[in-house]
């Protein structure tokens, strides 16, 4: 199993951000406040707004070295966050971020640490042509939850994306490890995912609103390749073409390929999963959603997947399938 721990390095600056990020639809909201109150042994979450502002240059320099920058605003204080090059393992996102109070809404490059730019970057060529790309404005409730030795902060944030004329909604839970193991976030969000329908969330924030800003897209799918198949490489396929049959929503024939796809791929789990045979959850929620893929209907690819994303088991599975994933 994975270890991972949140803690400051010497220039307090940096911190190494691990957390699980699950996506659900507004209409859950209740059920899901109530679920995590339970948790959390409390009534209420704490609540704040928070405004984001997100920052690269013209020919996205910052992103061509996989990093983020972001100024984020709450009751009047600001703060500079640039986020490098980490990985995303379902929907368990790991990577180091830096972060500075300022006092303006400009970011300033120079104050991050002169380390974390690869040898040669000219910082001041780059502050020159940063600008605004895209915002995200929400308000998140917290809790703080302790769960097996582990400190969890868990964060509900809803509100919407915003690029120009272009928006798309936030409607997300993310649990933050403080200290402990990783497994303590796939515990709360099982017990989530029971009382809730929710999906892995491999998509940031940030790349949602470089997507939406035009300066990013999705590319199409290959078909999927079933020789060499893990349960890593399948629950990362059921994620590719989950994204693709949603962005060529427009597109019926392209949307279409991609469901049966997915249909292909995911027949694959009982052969797959032949080494845990013995876990009766996992076969039972497999061959429901392998069922559920081959049930005819009407309705468009981007539609049905939708339906199907509302049922428990959708979620459950894929957390079951990560947790493999990260114990292998």
């Amino acid at each position: 199993m994975m270890k991972w721990a949140k803690n400051r390095m010497p220039n307090e600056q940096q911190l190494q951000e691990i957390e699980l990020k699950l996506m659900l639809e507004p209409e859950q909201v209740s059920s899901l406040k109530a679920a995590i109150n339970q948790l959390a042994g409390t009534n209420q979450g704490q609540e704040k707004l928070l405004v984001n502002r997100y920052f690269d240059t013209p020919n996205l320099a910052l992103r061509q070295l996989e990093m983020g920058l972001r100024v984020r605003g709450c009751n009047g204080a600001l703060e500079q966050t640039i986020k490098t090059a980490g990985q995303v393992i379902g929907g368990l996102h790991s990577r180091p971020e830096y972060n500075v109070t300022i006092h303006d809404e400009q970011p300033q490059l120079a104050l991050f640490p002169a380390e974390i730019w690869p040898a040669g970057t000219d910082i001041s060529q780059l502050q020159q042509a940063l600008s605004c790309l895209f915002s995200t404005d929400f308000q998140r409730t917290t809790w703080l939850i302790q769960q097996q030795h582990a400190q969890v902060e868990v964060a509900f944030d809803q509100g919407d994306i915003r690029a120009g004329a272009q928006q798309t909604p936030i409607c997300e839970v993310e649990f933050e490890l403080f200290s402990g193991e990783a497994s303590a976030l796939l515990t709360l969000a099982m017990q989530v995912a029971r009382a809730v329908p929710v999906r892995l969330g491999r998509a940031s924030k940030a790349q949602r609103g470089y997507r939406l800003a035009g300066q990013q897209t999705l590319a199409a799918p290959k078909a999927p390749q079933f020789e060499q198949l893990t349960v890593a490489s399948l629950l990362a396929e059921w994620q590719t073409l989950e994204e693709a049959i949603f962005a060529f929503a427009d597109d019926t024939g392209k949307s279409q390929q991609y469901w049966l796809w997915l249909a292909e791929l995911l027949a694959q789990l009982p052969r797959v999963l032949q080494q845990d045979a013995l876990d009766e959850a996992i076969a039972e929620q497999s061959l429901w959603l392998i069922g559920e893929l081959q049930v005819d209907s009407e309705l468009t690819a981007a539609a049905r997947l939708k339906l199907l994303q509302q049922q428990l088991y959708y979620g459950q599975l894929q957390l079951r399938l990560l947790a493999l994933v990260l114990a292998a």
